[in-house]
């Protein structure tokens, strides 16, 4: 099996250790490089290969953004964007950039950062026991990057090129993305695509009405439901238990 290689790059060192920690216990990756200095990176590729960069967005001298910019395009690794913030400025969905990791970086974030970033590789590869995605940063309407975390997401709602997603405390993000972009992201195992306008997270799902065309979600449809389509339904049954 190939290995990969990986540069974590943070200017605090006991975050970049985090996240190569987790990286450890990926099978697929290979040798792992820690650096503090983001300055270090073009020396580094000089020498190496490097297949993906993990790289801190706020680091002193130059932003992550900066720091990969400036290296020649034939030595730039896929890159994954680390942050402290939920919600950021749109360099990164510019530079292309394979995912976004939430400090404290998890594994599950970091496993399908690798993954995804592999994908812009060309590289189907699927790691063992891949965890489900906590959360996905996406391009919002009015500017910027947000984080729309599942478990507080209560139903996603399609409007053209847009979707908007419901969540706990009446809260809405509008953000520029598909539903066929959305239905990949969202955990399979607690989200359920039941029309062609609407996404919901079955933890909120109340009761289905009307011979199962219709459901009501607490917190967002409690008094009129949601209609349930004829080419959702069959699926919808089969993992609901009211």
């Amino acid at each position: 099996m190939a290995k990969y290689s990986v540069c974590v790059v943070d200017d605090f060192l006991d975050d970049a250790e985090h996240c190569a920690k987790h990286l450890s216990n990926i099978e697929e990756i290979g040798d792992i490089d820690v650096l503090t200095n983001p300055f270090q990176v073009h020396a580094l590729l000089k020498r190496k290969t490097v297949d993906i960069l993990f790289m801190d967005i706020e680091m002193p001298g130059a932003s992550g953004f900066e720091i990969y910019a400036a290296l020649p395009i034939a030595l730039r690794p896929a890159l994954v964007l680390i942050t402290n913030h939920r919600k950021f400025a749109l360099d990164g969905f510019r530079a292309n950039a394979a995912d976004f990791v939430l400090k404290p970086a998890s594994y599950a974030s970091i496993s399908i950062a690798v993954s995804k970033a592999l994908r812009l590789m060309n590289v189907s590869l699927n790691i063992f026991n891949l965890p489900e995605r906590e959360y996905a940063f996406y391009p919002h309407k009015g500017g910027g990057m947000h984080t729309l975390f599942f478990a507080d997401t209560i139903c996603i709602e399609g409007s053209g090129n847009y979707v908007v997603a419901h969540l706990r405390g009446g809260e809405t993000l509008k953000l520029r993305k598909r539903m066929y972009e959305i239905v990949q992201d969202v955990p399979a195992s607690y989200f359920n695509r039941i029309h062609y306008s609407y996404i919901v997270n079955m933890r909120f799902a109340s009761r289905l009405v009307d011979r199962a065309t219709a459901l009501y979600v607490r917190e967002f449809a409690e008094d009129e439901p949601l209609p349930v389509s004829k080419r959702y339904r069959a699926a919808l049954l089969g993992r609901t238990r009211f």
